[in-house]
């Protein structure tokens, strides 16, 4: 008799077992279904806004005017590399000043 208790005892602890890892997935898969209802709206707002025929002129302008400044930008840095340089060119003409007479001198 006390073996069926045991069984009996074990079978409803199981059971019981079995209905709250049940309740606790009902409740995760309102969860979760709340949580895809949501990313599914924000990916649909987000193809809305990203798409190519709906971007706003605004955000063309810019990027027109981005590549404007990149390339404006390019050439400045070619600009400023010649002046570079010149500099070091220039830099050079008091040290050859100075070789030249120091030539000079020894030659008298």
């Amino acid at each position: 008799m006390p073996a069926v208790f045991v069984v009996i005892s074990l079978n409803i602890v199981i059971a019981l077992f079995g209905f709250f890892v049940a309740w606790r997935l009902w409740q995760l898969k309102g969860s979760l279904g709340g949580v895809a209802d949501a990313l599914s709206r924000w990916e649909q707002n987000a193809r809305h806004r990203l798409e190519p025929n709906a971007t706003p002129a605004a955000i063309l302008r810019g990027q027109r005017s981005t590549a404007s400044l990149r390339h404006h930008y390019a050439c400045l840095q070619l600009q400023v590399y010649r002046v570079r340089q010149i500099m070091m060119l220039l830099s050079l003409v008091p040290m050859s000043a100075r070789w030249a007479r120091r030539l000079n001198r020894r030659k008298r």
